[in-house]
């Protein structure tokens, strides 16, 4: 019994904390993942074979139905091959909420509450962990090696929210984790007495210090709304839905309490004691409110929230056009890419619609929008007759189960509200939600007490999930064998062996290319006919039209790239095209080389002066910048247009009033004619106005080197930079230039240019989880960040070159070509 208990928490710690956080990120993990899960739902369905079958109960056909959805919905939709793949979690997550099931009604609840709060405790521990690491400087997370700490002498208190995310990857998916357990633990704790109500409370406590932490304002609705049900069921009388006779007055219940119907939830309470949880209840809402509407005054939050409409918009069209099934189980969002509208708010990293209920829409169609709806009922009809029953049996408002129940039930509230705004998949909130659901529904049993059984479901279950696993183990060995292949000839093997699997038929296309074979074209149109969103080889295409002469062609193929995402810079080289072939007139390439600035930091490379339509591009950029960022103006003008820096500068001293750029932009003048002094007092000023831009203060710490190299607050601005993200600015460029010996300085040169990030979003959400990172034809590529942002490899170049490292030397410069 003790091996099972401790198997059991193993297992759950194991698919919440390791795997099913970080099933994406980590091959060996996902391939764990399988195998790990694989055995014990196996071994969990042959038991259940054995023992009779599967449990009876409110939510055992509703969970078989869903099975048999999501692989109906998989295998009929746009792609049965990878539908399939996906469906494998949500009937995993079914399972073992059968599974969970059948402990309850075994007398095993309390192992399921246990182990709940545990895992609570660690996510819990991992949270406060991150927070620390955020405020102290730790570096236990990526991002942390400067902390909040280190900058009080310049900023007492952090400037901006930590939106922490350990254990569970995404702050949003640790909100969604950490609200729900809040009001548990704290039910929980009030039904207990002694340390477990402390250690319960305490264990709230730091749940509710992790959500304020994530910055989610879905965690923070979620909280609010079941803290006001928790209160609102504690307040409502058991006589409200007349669901069970109430006792005649003056029954004893099971409890031995010999309390009257008064004192069973239809007691007179004084106005007092209503109005108090009431007001509690208000105060938990108002205080919710505030804050959300705190967290979400930035441009970013507004961006967001507007991705979130475009997102339901596009989910109740996909629905619209597949009201039967859907689009196929986690299919949403590779469809989804062909409902966006061509320059909307969208994300090409989100694969669900941000909403589980329209999301379950899109995917499985009116019938899983049904079953949804039939599970909504199943919870809700369950748990008011368990409510009543309980507050019937003489245990009261104060009874300990009554209690639980309410706190379950509400966290479920909680959870479901914020799925409202967010779409939880992963394993870990996939198992807080069956934990949840359990403990509503299913009436506790014994565990010597008789259990009814469905005896066909078990021997079903078990050969559903021995094929799935055996599948899945080779499907990952064959992705493994794809991700580490050299040639064309052993992609190809990948594709023979997995036909069905269209990223590996991508995969091979762009290798044919890479190598020059005359039938790459072939395989792009090919591989275009499954994956007509896959935009990378669109452009790939266009370059081999434009190779072989066919300008027309690659017009249109960037043509269609661009309609389907114009971050991906088709845009930008359909412009070039059409410049140099006289197709299309002036304006319309203006306006096609400013789209193509989206998807660049700043347009600094040389490639903007090359021709007259670039060059009015960049100045109509600069002119619509002057007014609003005119810092921002000043940079691009530095380099493409100095001549109109004394307008500028012009303009930003008679702006009245005057805004933190204009600042900025005064003190940079001033550093450049040797006023150190006013370029302090000036970004001095830029930076206490705009309390939140990185770039500000590294710029201040420019003013302050010029002023004193040795001042300590020089290290602090940077620091600050570093935390608040420094986009135009580079704290180690500036560290190179009082860095103490030329080692050092050589390791903060070569690391103060930006990383080339290449996405992997198309094929990660089309073909789950499998990110490529397809290669793009060197004259499709993006123009480079430009010499002014490369200057400290410059720098590294000529430091090997003075001390006759030419190879180390050459190896910079190359470096410095391919991102000029």
């Amino acid at each position: 019994m003790r091996f099972q208990r401790y198997g059991f928490i193993f297992l759950a710690c194991f698919l919440v904390l390791i795997s099913g956080a970080y099933y994406y990120q980590v091959a060996a993990l996902r391939m764990a993942h399988h195998v790990v899960v694989t055995l014990a739902l196996l071994g969990y369905t042959l038991w259940a074979w054995r023992r009779g079958g599967i449990p009876a109960s409110p939510l055992a056909l509703p969970l078989l139905a869903a099975i048999l959805l999501w692989m109906a919905a998989a295998a009929l939709g746009v792609d049965a091959r990878v539908g399939l793949e996906n469906a494998w979690f949500p009937i995993s997550h079914a399972v073992i909420a059968l599974c969970l099931i059948d402990l309850i009604r075994r007398g095993r609840g309390g192992l399921v509450v246990e182990t709940q709060f545990l895992l609570a405790a660690a996510v819990a521990l991992f949270a406060l962990v991150h927070l620390g690491s955020w405020y102290f400087g730790w570096g236990v997370v990526p991002g942390t090696a400067v902390g909040w700490a280190e900058v009080t002498a310049v900023a007492p208190l952090p400037l901006v929210l930590p939106m922490i995310y350990m254990p569970l990857g995404v702050s949003t998916w640790l909100a969604a984790y950490t609200a729900p357990l809040v009001l548990l633990s704290f039910a929980y704790g009030l039904s207990g007495r002694g340390a477990s109500r402390g250690g319960l409370w305490a264990l709230a406590a730091a749940l509710l210090i992790a959500l304020l932490a994530t910055g989610s304002r879905g965690g923070l609705i979620a909280l609010a709304a079941g803290a006001a049900a928790f209160v609102g069921l504690r307040v409502l009388p058991l006589s409200f839905l007349p669901l069970t006779p109430r006792p005649p007055q003056g029954e004893r219940g099971q409890g031995g309490e010999g309390r009257d119907d008064r004192s069973q939830g239809g007691e007179e309470r004084s106005p007092l004691r209503r109005f108090l949880p009431l007001a509690a209840a208000a105060l938990i809402v108002a205080a919710a409110l505030i804050a959300v509407y705190l967290i979400g005054g930035s441009a970013a939050r507004f961006t967001g929230d507007a991705l979130r409409f475009e997102l339901w918009r596009g989910a109740l069209a996909v629905g619209a056009d597949h009201p039967l099934l859907g689009v196929g189980t986690g299919m949403f969002g590779r469809v989804y890419r062909e409902y966006r509208v061509f320059g909307g708010v969208y994300d090409n990293r989100l694969g669900t619609a941000h909403n589980a209920y329209l999301n379950t829409f899109a995917e499985t169609g009116i019938v899983g929008a049904a079953l949804l709806i039939a599970f909504g009922v199943v919870i809700v009809r369950a748990f008011w007759r368990r409510r009543r029953a309980l507050g019937a049996a003489g245990q009261g408002r104060t009874g300990v189960e009554r209690l639980r129940l309410e706190g379950a039930f509400a966290a479920l509230l909680g959870f479901g509200v914020q799925s409202l705004f967010d779409t939880f998949v992963i394993t870990p909130l996939a198992l807080l939600t069956a934990v949840l659901v359990v403990l509503v529904v299913v009436e506790p049993g014994t565990v010597v007490g008789p259990v009814r059984r469905l005896r066909w479901a078990a021997p079903a279950l078990a050969l559903l999930i021995a094929i799935y696993g055996a599948g899945q183990v080779v499907s990952d060995s064959l992705y493994g064998q794809f991700r580490a292949a050299e040639s064309l000839d052993q992609v190809q093997a990948v594709a023979a062996a997995d036909p069905h699997m269209g990223v590996y038929g991508l995969g091979a296309a762009v290798l044919r290319h890479r190598a020059g074979d005359p039938d790459a074209d072939a395989a792009y149109a090919a591989a275009l006919e499954s994956a007509p969103t896959w935009d990378a080889g669109w452009i790939n295409r266009a370059a081999l039209a434009e190779m072989r002469g066919d300008d027309a062609a690659a017009l249109a193929y960037l043509d269609r790239a661009r309609a389907i995402d114009r971050f991906n810079g088709a845009a930008l080289h359909y412009a070039r095209i059409a410049e140099r072939t006289g197709a299309g007139d002036h304006a319309d390439l203006v306006d096609a080389y400013r789209l193509g600035f989206d998807y660049l930091n700043l347009p600094l490379s040389e490639f903007w002066g090359e021709t007259p339509a670039r060059r009015e591009a960049v100045g109509s950029l600069a002119a619509a910048w002057t007014p609003g960022a005119p810092d921002l103006a000043y940079r691009l003008l530095r380099v493409h247009a100095p001549e109109q820096i004394a307008a500028l500068t012009a303009a930003a001293a008679s702006h009245d009033p005057p805004q933190p750029g204009d600042w900025w932009v005064l003190g940079e003048e001033a550093l450049r004619g040797g006023d150190a002094a006013a370029a302090f007092d000036w970004m001095d000023r830029a930076a206490r106005a705009a309390r939140t831009n990185g770039d500000y203060y590294a710029s201040r710490a420019r003013a302050r080197l010029a002023l004193d190299p040795a001042d300590p607050l020089i290290e602090i601005d940077l620091r600050l930079a570093e935390l608040l993200g420094a986009r135009y600015e580079s704290p180690n460029a500036i560290r190179a230039e009082i860095a103490p010996d030329e080692e050092t300085r050589r390791r903060l040169w070569a690391n103060a240019v930006p990383p080339l990030v290449v996405a992997q979003n198309f094929e990660g959400v089309g073909y789950a989880g499998r990110g490529v990172g397809f290669w793009i034809a060197p004259s499709m590529r993006p123009p480079g960040v430009g010499l002014a942002v490369l200057q400290p490899w410059v720098a590294l170049a000529e430091s090997y070159a003075a001390a006759g490292e030419v190879e180390a030397a050459e190896a910079v410069r190359r470096a410095i070509a391919e991102r000029q």
